[in-house]
């Protein structure tokens, strides 16, 4: 997290982990994204909650299904379709060994302004790892 003492920008050594996904399997339902991810993924991002020191989170970027419309690049801009969102899993480990349903509030989109709510409730005490 970036603090401002008088005219300094400094590191306030508040943060969060993520894993990082990209897919096109998802779907919406009402107001929940949803994805199956894999075990595995699911046991690393629940096995952490509670033991580390910074929150560990999903960030799932969903693109649209066809591949031609992912991307629009021009000189002017650079513009990636659809959106990312977030999520600080909980719980117990998962014996599936495929993959484990999650759902996505809609409203955790994963922007700078959500960035910075989620590393102000970090600073808080509000998220906790």
């Amino acid at each position: 997290m970036i603090e401002k003492r008088g005219t300094r920008h400094y590191e306030s050594g508040f943060g969060f982990d993520f894993q990082s996904k990209t897919t096109t399997k998802w779907v919406q339902e009402g107001g929940e994204i949803v994805y199956d991810l894999e075990a595995d993924a699911y046991n690393d991002l629940v096995g952490r909650a509670g033991t580390g020191v910074l929150p560990f989170l999903l960030v799932l970027l969903c693109i649209p299904k066809e591949e031609a419309v992912w991307l629009d690049v021009s000189a002017d801009r650079l513009i990636l379709q659809k959106c990312a969102y977030w999520l600080q899993l909980d719980g117990v480990l998962t014996n599936n060994e495929a993959t484990k349903r999650v759902r996505i509030p809609v409203a955790n989109v994963f922007t700078p302004t959500s960035v910075a709510a989620i590393l102000q409730a970090v600073k808080s005490g509000a998220m906790q790892p």
